[in-house]
């Protein structure tokens, strides 16, 4: 949040600002269900009715979809959809906090961006 990380710089400019893995990962899932939402808009109504109520499936962790939502995950993945390229960003990006080196870790975060 914009404000927090400018009063953390004003009143303690000498402390590090860390990220936790929570907080990012919600922003992650934030910005995947808002890229869910307008490309649902963006859709005909018969697509529309194909990706109607999937939102669950999009954020969830995929270690906790169930076999249904796997299949379903699997058949959406083949539409040229926004939602499709978004989703695995997300996911990737949880991948960070399992480098146990600093210099792996930042490569990849850096191919993250890329």
């Amino acid at each position: 949040w914009r404000p927090y990380i400018e009063e953390i710089k004003q009143r303690a400019p000498q402390a590090s600002l860390v990220f936790d893995k929570f907080h990012i990962v919600s922003r992650l899932s934030k910005t995947t269900d808002q890229v869910r939402r307008d490309g649902m808009r963006e859709l005909e109504q018969e697509r529309r009715q194909q990706v109607k109520g999937t939102r669950t499936i999009w954020l969830k962790n995929p270690c906790n979809l169930t076999p249904g939502q796997r299949v379903r995950l699997g058949q959406l993945e083949r539409y040229n959809l926004k939602i499709v390229r978004a989703y695995p960003l997300k996911e990737t990006f949880r991948d960070l906090w399992s480098y146990r080196s600093g210099r792996w870790a930042k490569r990849d975060l850096n191919q993250w961006f890329w």
